[in-house]
């Protein structure tokens, strides 16, 4: 089963698709560790969109957009 069905049902049902906020979610990640230099293992990528999908599928909704907000408290629940 894919995660997406599990948490965000209404979100991608509509159009939401986690791709279009890799950007976001990529300057976020080297933000919060500059020491770094955007170089992260895949289980730290890994950990990163489990968070995402962890700290907000409480808000699946129709129309739903991925806030820097949202990202932070993601990167906030990862122990990078």
């Amino acid at each position: 089963m894919d995660l997406h069905l599990l948490f965000f049902p209404r979100a991608y049902g509509t159009g939401f698709r986690l791709l279009r906020h890799a950007a976001q979610i990529w300057s976020a990640l080297v933000s919060a560790c500059p020491t770094r230099n955007g170089e992260f293992t895949m289980e730290t990528i890994a950990l990163t969109v489990n968070g995402l999908y962890l700290a907000n599928w409480r808000e699946d909704r129709e129309g739903f957009v991925l806030s820097s907000d949202h990202i932070a408290k993601a990167l906030d629940s990862v122990d990078l």
